[in-house]
């Protein structure tokens, strides 16, 4: 109606500042209401093929470092002479045969070599040997000592040379070589009746020339370590004999006396160990 219009203006406005009270006394915003959104099950997960949100990433911690696997056993010792050559030292026992008069001489023998990546090596050796002595009789007719003090020392120098075959799973390997020495003999005679020296023929030192092969046994457990056995032959190339002449009375003539019979052919067995550097 016509003349109801101003009224229902007036309770419009009324209602209008009402509520803009009551929203203005409780803190509300004025004018503005949130609306809540409901979208369902879609919100517990993300449809197929949508991309996961920033702040719903998995944080993923440092990831582990795989382990490293320990290198077989059997592959090292193949490994330490591919690439290079190799100085190799060895000591060892030596035990062998060297005279009649002797059941068995022991001595300690030293080496140092290069083993090439191919197998073939060279070097050096020397044996520590003991000094050797005794007494020995002299004939009635001899015009001189009736008892000889004798004492023998050999120091044998080797060039060596040869062939290592090496098998990588047992870790093992086969050494075939040749040593020749220079045996540098050094002999001194006493005649224990004054305690003088005795040496009628005036060379207390000599050279004696020594072939000797030589198989070796090689296991390297951890290498560069080497235990090996080998077993070989000292041959020697001249027949050198250990004795000294005397004159026998009121004659023109002289007696040999042997006082040490060597072995010109001898066997020898060793055990020792060595390292590839």
């Amino acid at each position: 109606r016509a003349d109801g219009a101003p009224q229902g203006a007036v309770e419009a406005a009324a209602v209008v500042v009402r509520h803009f009270i009551t929203d203005l006394l409780a803190g509300r915003l004025v004018g503005l209401t949130q609306l809540e959104r409901d979208d369902g099950p879609a919100k517990a997960g993300a449809a197929d093929g949508d991309e996961p949100k920033a702040s719903e990433a998995r944080v993923e911690g440092p990831r582990r470092r795989e382990p490293v696997e320990a290198e077989p056993d059997e592959a090292r010792a193949p490994k330490l002479f591919a690439g290079r050559g190799r100085l190799r030292l060895q000591v060892a026992y030596l035990g062998q045969v060297w005279s009649d008069a002797r059941p068995w001489d022991s001595a300690l023998e030293l080496s140092l070599g290069w083993r090439l990546r191919v197998g073939a090596h060279f070097g050096l050796g020397y044996v520590v040997t003991p000094r050797l002595n005794g007494l020995a009789n002299v004939p009635a007719e001899v015009d001189g000592p009736q008892l000889i003090d004798w004492q023998v020392r050999r120091y044998p120098l080797a060039v060596v040379a040869g062939y290592q075959h090496l098998w990588s799973k047992p870790r093992l390997a086969l050494d075939a070589q040749l040593r020749v020495h220079a045996e540098f003999v050094e002999r001194r005679l006493r005649d224990p009746s004054n305690d003088s020296e005795l040496d009628p023929d005036a060379r207390p030192l000599r050279v004696t020339p020594v072939l000797e092969p030589r198989l070796q046994l090689d296991w390297l457990p951890i290498p560069p370590l080497s235990l090996f056995v080998a077993a070989g032959l000292r041959i020697a190339t001249i027949d050198y004999a250990y004795l000294v002449e005397f004159p026998v009375a009121n004659r023109d003539t002289r007696v040999r006396v042997e006082y040490l019979d060597a072995r010109r052919v001898s066997p020898m067995v060793l055990a020792g160990i060595g390292v590839y550097l």
